[in-house]
């Protein structure tokens, strides 16, 4: 994982994203993503996300008003055609919790007019919610990690990663 993300495949890690994640599913393993939600400049997606942005970037990151479905349309294509569509089984959800000296401050805007506070208390629901959704659609089964999150969230099919890393730990050992 880098930071900020472009959500897309490093060509000379990752020839042929495809053949690697059917190879992986030949030997059982399901390929999920490790993400944050902030949008690289390097990627495909930063200039049209951009309008629909907060003032405020995150590791010089764009943090994309999820509350816009402008917005979420952008990163439903970019990431079935980037992901989901490959095989890609899920994501574990990094830095989308935090208060104000970890990720925007109070002062930033959103397009929306949500608040920078409202923003950061309902940023990691909205990526669970977006990515649970975009499986569904394609009905498919998904299982992910977030890195913390807040109420609301036992109904995505993602667990928060201050419960699972113990368990990810002894399975190592066998």
């Amino acid at each position: 994982m880098s930071y900020p993300c472009t959500f897309e495949w490093d060509e000379k890690r990752f020839p042929d994203p495809a053949g690697f994640i059917r190879q992986l599913a030949g030997m059982g393993v399901k390929a999920n993503l490790w993400i944050n939600p902030y949008v690289s400049p390097k990627s495909g997606l930063y200039k049209p996300i951009k309008p629909l942005s907060g003032t405020h970037t995150v590791w010089n990151g764009l943090v994309a008003d999820f509350t816009l479905p402008e917005a979420k349309a952008l990163f439903r294509e970019h990431f079935l055609r980037h992901h989901i569509a490959l095989g890609v089984s899920g994501y574990k959800m990094d830095e989308n919790d935090g208060y104000d000296k970890w990720l925007w401050p109070d002062v930033a805007t959103f397009p929306s007019g949500t608040s920078a506070e409202q923003m950061r208390q309902i940023y990691g629901l909205a990526m669970q919610q977006m990515t649970g959704e975009w499986f569904r659609e394609q009905n498919r089964r998904t299982y992910g990690l977030v890195c913390a999150s807040n109420a609301g969230a036992s109904s995505f099919p993602t667990s928060s990663t201050t419960i699972t890393i113990p368990i990810l730990i002894s399975l190592r050992h066998w």
